[in-house]
Parts: structure tokens; sequence; C-alpha cells
């Protein structure tokens, strides 16, 4: 499956990029740790922000520049723009904006629902005595980043849970797209003989906000969960899940959804488990039930068309484990 998404090319970033990479593998250069934190919202603009947040392991070290990339539900969250920024800093090149997938992209590369957007920007300081300096083991405020939040959810009232997912792979290294590296961070080199130029750091330690990486190099790459929420009844931040959302089981809607030949259903498992796949027309007569023993993680079960009552247009599906039960999802066959 092709997901197809535009890739910004910034010959500023590029350059950071590359740079970076080549020189932080080398021994002895600081570590740096990044992080999305503390949500807030505003009901009547609908705009809702995130601390971006850096770290490093040594002290006295001074933030000189960062390429930042993320990806985020697009179904939930709008990008609008890097806010508060630092003292002394700037987006080098054009302002940021938000590419948008496909609408399997969330689910082909997240375990979102929906489609995928992200966003690719360079920023770096612009008057090296204004440097901002980063705590040692705690975390020092760098920027905001600004969404809007569709009204309809809004309205919906409820917990809100947007996944943002850091362009970061194992050690962030390597990002998400193949033959890249992900986030990078550089520190300020002080050499009065070469004035605003940076150093590298190596990124250990990034924390993506309401999703986690599950460690696999495949698609998808991780699963989004419910750490850290608004109440849009009180506007409040919450470290507590909603109570009936269950955690580490989900079922996503297949895909393709209307199919003609073949569609898959993906879904997640806290442990190990036997499943059992039930499939009912639309009066909820049962007609198959499909069993497997299924590993903790990302699972698949795959349908084709032989698989499937040959008058059916419409049909429901649940997915059952000894201790969880889906909902009912709809399913929409295209007869030839």
């Amino acid at each position: 499956m092709q997901v197809h998404m535009q890739k910004l090319n910034s010959m500023l970033v590029v350059a950071l990029i590359l740079c970076s990479a080549m020189i932080a593998r080398a021994q002895g250069v600081p570590e740096a740790g990044v992080r999305l934190s503390n949500p807030q919202f505003d009901k009547e603009s609908r705009i809702y922000t995130l601390d971006v947040e850096l770290q490093s392991n040594a002290d006295d070290q001074q933030l000189f520049g960062m390429n930042m990339r993320f990806f985020y539900d697009a179904a939930k969250l709008k990008f609008l723009d890097f806010r508060n920024m630092a003292a002394g800093y700037g987006i080098l090149g054009k302002q940021p904006r938000a590419f948008t997938g496909n609408s399997s992209s969330g689910l082909y590369l997240f375990n979102l629902e929906q489609e995928v957007a992200y966003v690719n920007a360079a920023v770096q300081l612009m008057e090296e005595s204004t440097s901002l300096m980063v705590s040692r083991g705690g975390w020092t405020k760098f920027f905001q980043i600004g969404f809007e939040v569709p009204k309809h959810i809004v309205d919906a009232g409820g917990a809100f849970f947007p996944s943002v997912i850091l362009d970061t792979k194992g050690d962030a290294r390597g990002g998400f797209f193949k033959g890249e590296d992900g986030v990078l961070i550089t520190f300020v080199e002080h050499d009065p003989l070469t004035p605003m130029v940076s150093k590298p750091t190596i990124t250990r330690l990034a924390e993506h906000f309401n999703w986690e990486y599950h460690g696999y190099q495949e698609y998808p790459f991780g699963q989004p969960v419910e750490e850290t929420g608004i109440n849009f009844f009180h506007n409040l931040a919450t470290n507590l899940a909603k109570p009936e959302v269950v955690r580490g089981f989900k079922v996503f809607q297949n895909f393709p959804n209307p199919f003609i030949d073949e569609s898959t259903i993906g879904f997640v498992l806290p442990a190990e488990s036997a499943v059992a796949l039930r499939l009912y027309d639309i009066t909820g007569r049962e007609l198959k039930k499909i069993e497997g023993q299924f590993s903790a993680g990302n699972n698949q079960i795959t349908l084709t068309r032989q698989d499937l009552p040959e008058s059916s247009d419409v049909l429901l599906y649940r997915l059952e484990t000894p201790e969880h039960s889906s909902a009912f999802m709809k399913m929409t066959i295209i007869n030839h």
C-alpha cells in the first residue's frame, strides 16, 4: 500500500539534517531529549497548544537549533503555527505548513483511524547572546505548537486525547521516512573564533504525545494511547483515560471499505490471546466466525471475497477475546 505524502524540501533544513547526522555519530557528543507536554485549550477560539520541551544530559548546554518534524491526527487537529518561541530564536525559511496524507495514511503508519498530517521546519538561534540554557535532567520549554480543534469535536464534549507523534524511531537517529533522520537538536559551540556555530547532539529520549512506538521497523510503527487529555466540558487537562475505553485493546475499521476482492481488519491486543472475529448480516444473524491465537500488539485479519456470502452488500463485524469485545462495525462489499 502506498501512502501519498508530499515531502517538504528546504535546502536549509536538509543542510542542518545532514551536518548534524554525520557529526553526531562521533564519540563524546552530548545527549538531548525532547517531549510534547502541557496541553492547553481555549474554548472560545478552539485553539489547542502543546509545549515543546528539551533536556540535556550535561551541564551548561545552550540550544542552537532544532529540526522539528512531527505527525498528528488530522481528523482531530488542524495545524496553525509555532508560537511563544524562546527569545532570540526564529524559523529558517518559510513559515511551517502541514501536509496531509490520504484517508488510509493514519492507519497504515501509526494505527490512527483516519488520515495523518505532518509538519517539518527548522528553528535556529538568531542572536548567540540570547541562547536558551537547556536543563540537565529536567525539561526546558522552547516553544508551543498551535492547533485548531474542529467545532464538531468540541461540541460533542467529553475527553479529548489527540495523538501527536515526533518523527523519531528507535534512538531517534532515523526517522519514519526511510533514509532520513528524524528530529535533530544542536547546541551552541561557544568557540570565540567561530561565532554562531553549532555542535551536534544525539537525541536519546523522545516522548510522543498520546502515542507509543512499539519498537518494530514495519508499518504501523505503534499505536495511540490515552494518557493526557482535555475535558471539553471543563477545559481541564487530565492524566486519566476515559473510563469506557479499554486500554490496550482496539479494533480498527476494515480497509479498504467499501471493497471488491479483499479487505483487512487491524486490531491491537494488550496480551497474547485467543480471538474470534464474528460476521453478521444486517438483521444480526451470525454468518461466519473466524478464530485464531494472536500475539500482543498489532495484528490483522484479511478477508477475501470468497470468505463472505455471495449476495451480501453490507455486513457487521465484531472482534472478541476472553476479556474484551469490540463494538459492531460495518463493512460494505461492492458486488460485481
